[in-house]
């Protein structure tokens, strides 16, 4: 993984203002500046973009105080590929927000290669870069404060790290397979031996189930032929029924046609009668040709005059039903007219008011704006009293520290006179202790009057100051006090005058829009009232319902003429039934006449044919006499038949069961073998599923490859060490150890342990100072980062050293700087972190990380 870009956004101690840090033409830089200033920071923000975790911090604790949500973009090269990383974090929820993209290059844009859970991207992110964060922390990344990561950890813990920058997780997924596997096998071979013992104990059964078979088969026999007897007499009886049923089935068919020559009797002798009734009807109507041939004349002439009429009655309709939409628009025009002149009237009385309140609105703003400019007399109060506030301050201040310094001398005038009363001979001729003069008695009581009354003057003075300070400090509460009342009164008098100029403005501006909208008003209400007064409003509509009036004039239409004519129709009108009778009777008479003469035949026919059929059912009702009786022998001998043919299917049955069995038997005998010889199989795969567990473990192919990489990384430790130490220092790397328990001899323990010698012998790496502790663990870790980029598959072109310099002297500091010097042809990216000058002078290029005015990290690239 090599780093291009880094852009973060409120991460730690940067805030949304920060750079873009580009290092694609960076070979070995230092990441320099103040302690707290933000270098460890920036690789803290590569670590939580890529596995989410920094120093070990929650992300709450990474956002910038006082954000809400922080970002981080890092643009790195994997495999020749440009890919990016973009992780957010929010804390705006109580639970936190998260989100995590992953992108490739594709020419100049970025394809998506998210994953649907954050899980699953992280999981994507870990296998493109094929490292997880501790072995990164462990190996290309000295984190500051946990240099020692790696050698300070348990030798299990570090045959662990090293097991991950092998890649040696495979293995232990393998072992753990293989053990599965294993274990599937083996219980298969347990399922498979269950199954052996069911299908032995199913196939001793074999010779009873072949002896049942044979007897049931031998019965079964029986049971048809006795079947097939009972189902030769059921049917013979069930044909005697059935040609009586057939019987019976005739006479059924011998009474519908008896009831339906009934029925056409009776339909035959109708018909004559209604054609006897529709003759006589015909004749009559011949007999009155005359009255109703003149009565439909006249309702042929009354139908005439009555369409003329009509005619003329829908041209006037349809007129009058074209006129209507032109004066309903006519009318709604007006209507819209109206209203608008009303609603301008409307306009006109609120736009007035408003309009000609806009000089009194500009004469208050002006007398505000008067006010504004006056010197207020709240403030000048405010500023007097905070004027005496800070004399009373000052006066207390000055007249505590007179006491402090009376204190002070009065605890050196007790001193003096102490010293003065204490057990010295002040006889004539021997010197005062005090001030190394010759004292007498008189001369001793003198001055320790002269201190008492020193003494008393002090402590009076003292507690008058105190009772003055005491009053200041009230009188300076009090004007505190007074102060801050009077700011308020000024700062709610000012709030006032700025939320009533705040309105004054705005009904200004609407006054000035009133002002502005009152004559275009005037103008548009004079303009539609002209046009309702003079009728100018929808003229092609008016002129058009004119020419109309005009038309239903000229037609000269009388509905009471039509209303007339319509009702001399409606009396005239039964002559038209009349008259088709008559045309009818006319038409149908000799027709009618023969078809009666033909019913009359019909009616002596179907009397015949009834006399017929009362016969033949007489005859039929004399054979169904003995059907009951047929019908009972066949029910008794359909129960004997069901009877055998129930045992005949229940023998058959059993005998097919039993053919069933046998067959699975033989099966069984088949399947058998075949799991005898899977259950060998699986015993046999099972045993070399354990091996391969064994093999793929720690203690097997693991141990070797550990056994093969730990010479390297000896030889590429030392060879930083003796460029650091002058040749004085180098390490050894044990993978096993004798037992301390007192084990059997030779008895050996997993392990990876340290031992550093130097020119004082060889002893544990955590008995050495802090400065060579460093050096041995740059050394491993430069070791590591090499190894990494030895092992196959996951190259490691980035060197991550962040502070440890000041541990060592400037000799040792010197060397560190040589070997990085000497070790970045192995690596395309060399960070160095350090807040050392003399250490960053000798890097070509520098980071400089700095804290802006606003409080937030910022860097620069020299």
């Amino acid at each position: 993984m090599l780093p291009l870009s880094l852009k973060v956004h409120n991460f730690l101690s940067y805030r949304d203002d920060a750079p873009t840090l580009h290092l694609e033409d960076i070979h070995v830089a230092c990441l320099c500046g103040a302690n707290g200033h933000g270098k460890s920071a920036l690789l803290d923000a590569i670590t939580w973009a890529i596995w989410g975790r920094a120093r070990g911090q929650r992300q709450e604790q990474l956002v910038h105080e006082g954000e809400q949500e922080m970002r981080v973009e890092l643009e790195f090269d994997e495999g020749g590929q440009r890919h990016r990383i973009a992780r957010r974090f929010s804390k705006a929820r109580r639970a936190g927000a998260s989100s995590l993209e992953l992108a490739v290059a594709s020419g100049d844009e970025w394809v998506p290669l998210t994953a649907n859970t954050m899980a699953q991207t992280a999981a994507q992110i870990e296998r493109l870069i094929r490292m997880d964060y501790d072995t990164f922390v462990n190996s290309a990344y000295l984190l500051q404060g946990r240099s020692d990561t790696f050698a300070m950890s348990t030798p299990a813990n570090r045959k662990e790290v090293l097991a991950r920058v092998l890649g040696l997780a495979m293995y232990d997924r393998l072992s753990d397979r293989a053990r599965q596997r294993a274990r599937d096998a083996q219980a298969k071979v347990g399922l498979t031996t269950a199954q052996i013992e069911r299908l032995e104990v199913q196939t001793a059964r074999r010779g009873d189930v072949a002896a049942l078979l044979a007897e049931v088969s031998a019965e079964a026999e029986r049971a048809l032929a006795d079947a097939n007897a009972k189902r030769a007499a059921f049917d013979l009886a069930g044909a005697e029924v059935a040609q009586l049923e057939r019987r019976q089935a005739d006479g059924e068919s011998v009474a519908a046609q008896l009831r339906r020559a009934s029925e056409r009797s009776e339909q035959e002798e109708h018909e004559q009668a209604r054609l006897a009734e529709r003759v006589q009807q015909w004749g009559a109507s011949l007999e009155r040709t005359t009255p109703i041939e003149r009565g439909f004349a006249e309702l042929q002439d009354a139908r005439a005059q009555h369409a003329g009429l009509s005619a003329k009655a829908s041209l006037v309709h349809r007129l009058q039903s074209q006129r209507a939409p032109l004066e309903s628009r006519i009318t709604a025009e007006r209507a819209r007219l109206e209203a608008e002149v009303a609603g301008l009237e409307r306009d006109l009385d609120e736009v007035g008011p408003s309009a000609a309140s806009l000089p009194d609105v500009r004469q208050r703003l002006a007398q505000l704006d008067a006010q504004a400019q006056a010197p207020d007399e709240g403030l000048a109060r405010a500023e007097a009293h905070a004027q005496r506030y800070r004399e009373l301050v000052t006066e207390a201040e000055a007249l505590k520290a007179d006491n402090a310094r009376l204190e002070t001398e009065g605890k050196e005038t007790r001193s003096k006179l102490e010293l003065l009363n204490h057990d010295h001979d002040h006889s004539e001729g021997v010197e005062c202790p005090l001030c190394g003069s010759s004292l007498g008695k008189e001369g001793r009581e003198r001055l320790e009057r002269a201190y008492n009354a020193e003494i008393a003057g002090q402590r009076e003075r003292y507690r008058a100051q105190a009772t003055k300070v005491s009053s200041l400090e009230s009188d300076a509460r009090q004007a505190s006090a007074l102060m801050v009342q009077a700011q308020r009164t000024v700062e709610t008098k000012r709030r006032a005058l700025d939320a009533e100029r705040a309105e004054l403005l705005l009904r200004e501006e609407q006054a000035a829009a009133a002002v502005a909208r009152l004559e275009d008003v005037r103008a548009a209400l004079a303009e539609r009232k002209a046009r309702v007064e003079q009728g100018t409003f929808a003229p092609a509509e008016q002129a058009q319902a004119a020419e109309l009036r005009a038309q239903i004039e000229a037609a000269a239409f009388d509905s009471h003429a039509l209303d007339g004519l319509r009702q001399e129709v409606q009396a005239l009108e039964h002559w038209e039934g009349e008259h088709r009778e008559l045309e009818e009777a006319r038409r149908r008479l000799d027709d009618d006449q023969s078809a009666l003469a033909s019913a009359a035949k019909r009616v002596a026919d179907t009397q015949e044919e009834l006399a017929r059929l009362a016969t033949q059912q007489r005859d039929i009702e004399a054979e169904l006499v003995g059907l009951p009786e047929a019908r009972r022998r066949r029910s008794e001998l359909e129960r004997l038949q069901r009877e055998a043919a129930a045992r005949r299917d229940e023998l058959q049955e059993r005998r097919g069961s039993l053919a069933n069995q046998l067959e699975q038997i033989e099966a069984a005998e088949t399947e058998l073998v075949e799991r005898k010889m899977e259950r060998e199989s699986l015993a046999d795969d099972a045993g070399l599923y354990d091996e391969l567990g064994v093999a793929f473990g720690k203690g097997g192919v693991q141990a070797l490859l550990i056994e093969a990489a730990i010479p390297r990384l000896e030889d590429e430790a030392n060879d930083l060490l003796s460029r650091m130490t002058d040749g004085r220092m180098s390490l050894k790397m044990q993978t096993q150890r004798a037992r301390r328990s007192g084990g059997a001899t030779g008895d050996l323990v997993e392990t990876l342990h340290i031992d550093v010698a130097d020119e004082l012998g060889t002893r544990s790496y955590d008995l050495f100072s802090g400065g060579e502790r460093f050096r041995v663990d740059l050394a491993l870790r430069i070791a590591l980062s090499k190894l990494l980029a030895w092992r196959a598959g996951a190259q490691l072109p980035t060197l991550f050293i962040d502070e440890g310099f000041g541990t060592q002297d400037a000799q040792g500091r010197d060397r560190i700087v040589e070997v990085i010097k000497a070790i970045e042809d192995d690596f395309q990216r060399i960070l160095v972190i350090t807040h050392m000058d003399e250490v960053k002078e000798a890097f070509p290029v520098r980071i400089e990380v700095s804290r802006a005015v606003g409080g937030g990290s910022t860097f620069s690239v020299s």
